[in-house]
């Protein structure tokens, strides 16, 4: 009966690891996202309410996202946790940040090819602004290349967007 039990839940376990591994597998891959099939006119947006729609693919075609958010109300924006806003908006508070960013949108790179793009003197340099850009969840790693999750490529335009504005303005 001890057996039996044992050999169930190692039957369990394997099956869990085989989930997990799929999961990790599908997380970590740079896969295009699902297009957002409608698109939202000015006029169907009231006031007090945000939307934006886009689609953008890297140079090297391992990114991409079409993206698109229905009207949704503005003032829970301004109830969020401040905390964990600035969090956020410290990842982009460096120019090394942001310029490691900038990249990765664009194309893949290997941590080489980042320090000759960015001229790091230090690889202790580069792996601390990507730690610090992996551990919000913008950047990951698959295999020996970093790359921009895809799903955060609309919010990363949109920051990229109102700094634009804000120069212009």
């Amino acid at each position: 009966m001890e057996n039996q039990l044992k050999q169930q839940i190692d039957e369990i376990y394997q099956l869990v690891k085989s989930y997990d591994k799929r999961l990790t597998t599908l997380e970590n891959k740079p896969a295009q996202t699902k297009p957002t099939k409608s698109v939202f006119s000015p006029d169907d947006i009231k006031d007090g309410q945000i939307s934006y729609v886009g689609k953008y693919t890297s140079q090297d075609g391992t990114i991409g996202s079409t993206f698109g958010r229905s009207p949704r109300p503005i003032a829970p924006l301004f109830e969020m946790n401040s905390f964990e806003m600035a969090k956020i908006i410290d990842a982009f508070s460096s120019e090394e940040r942001i310029d490691l960013v900038k990249l990765l949108i664009q194309q893949s790179l290997t941590a080489k090819q980042l320090m000759e793009k960015l001229n790091f003197a230090t690889t202790g340099k580069l792996y601390h602004h990507l730690g610090f850009l992996e551990k919000i969840g913008v950047v990951r790693k698959d295999g020996e290349k970093f790359h921009v999750v895809a799903r955060y490529v609309d919010c990363i335009l949109l920051i990229f967007c109102g700094v634009q504005s804000l120069l212009r303005d």
